[in-house]
């Protein structure tokens, strides 16, 4: 089993490349189609048929558990993905199983899914 992660990001549907190249979106790849590595628990696209406003449009990536480790065929692609991608046009989180382990790029914290990292301390029985 491994070392485990929980993996999620999120592009904007019409994501600019870093270079200024603004013809990206053709080549969002369906990551979830690639043997190797890791499987994706939730993958949502926008919708062709709804016409929503383009700052609410994204696509979302998401795994639970999973080893992330270079090597892998999805996890080498994203990263190259990622990269080609100006740093505002997406966000990627990666948890790991130790404390601290932690790593999130690009600046699209205002995404339409909220998706985000909380950490909190809880605890029970102060009563």
């Amino acid at each position: 089993m491994g070392y485990r992660s929980e993996v999620g990001f999120v592009i904007r549907s019409n994501p600019r490349a870093a270079d200024g190249n603004d013809s990206i979106s053709l080549l969002v790849p369906r990551f979830e189609d690639m043997e190797e590595g890791a499987v994706f628990d939730t993958v949502v696209r926008p919708p062709a048929e709804v016409e929503v406003p383009n700052d609410r449009e994204a696509f979302l990536y998401h795994i639970g558990s999973t080893n992330w480790y270079e090597g892998f065929e999805v996890v080498d692609a994203v990263a190259e993905f990622l990269a080609m991608l100006d740093y505002e046009d997406y966000l990627f989180i990666r948890v790991g199983d130790d404390v601290g382990d932690e790593e999130s790029e690009g600046d699209y914290w205002d995404n339409p899914y909220d998706m985000g990292m909380v950490r909190r301390i809880s605890f029970s029985g102060a009563d």
